[in-house]
């Protein structure tokens, strides 16, 4: 068994497993500004805490103002609120840790209502590291109401992210894996349906 689940955001809370390749890239170019490599390189320093939100934007050649209307393009992954509401009545608290900018980040789960239910984010662009650094893992440990003697399980869909949990002597989830995915150190789940019944 485990005290506390840990999800991540991209690809597990939200549909988009890659929500700079999928989302953020294609909303700056369709308006004319900057090339890929430089939406990358400006979204890995604001997701680091290096550049603020409102930079960002002026970086990749855009008003800050179309921040609202870029996130509106973000949606839950199916069977999500539901898995929710089954941690709330088992009284497991649920976290979350996530690679995002810090100010997106508290927009989306502000937006989604997800708050409610998930207690505690813990945002690289707060803590200024980002997965698979094992010290956004250790702020994550910081945070969390059983700390160091918790037992935690990581649910994420990317492995190198699950490595990291994996080594710390975190139980690890695969979420939607990929048909050549490496599991061998990794539980697997397809939906939330699955992943239900896999810590049930």
């Amino acid at each position: 068994m485990f005290d506390v689940l840990v999800l991540d955001a991209m690809g597990v809370i939200y549909s988009s497993k890659d929500d700079v390749e999928e989302l953020l890239i294609p909303f700056i170019r369709a308006r004319g500004g900057a090339s890929a490599k430089t939406i990358e390189h400006c979204y890995q320093s604001a997701s680091m805490g290096d550049l603020s939100a409102e930079d960002f934007w002026y970086r990749v050649g855009l008003s800050p103002e179309v921040e609202d209307e870029y996130l509106e393009s973000f949606t839950l992954t199916p069977g999500l609120m539901e898995f929710l509401d089954r941690m709330v009545k088992s009284e497991i608290p649920v976290m979350a840790l996530t690679n995002d900018v810090s100010r997106w980040s508290t927009k989306l789960r502000k937006k989604f209502g997800l708050e409610k239910s998930i207690r505690h984010w813990v945002v690289s662009g707060d803590v200024c590291v980002r997965k698979p650094d094992p010290l956004i893992y250790d702020a994550l440990i910081k945070n969390s109401e059983k700390g160091e003697e918790g037992i935690y399980l990581f649910v994420d869909d990317r492995i190198k992210n699950l490595d990291t949990a994996y080594q710390k002597g975190w139980k690890t989830v695969l979420f939607r894996p990929e048909r050549d995915a490496e599991t061998e150190h990794h539980a697997t789940a397809c939906d939330f349906q699955e992943l239900w019944k896999l810590i049930r």
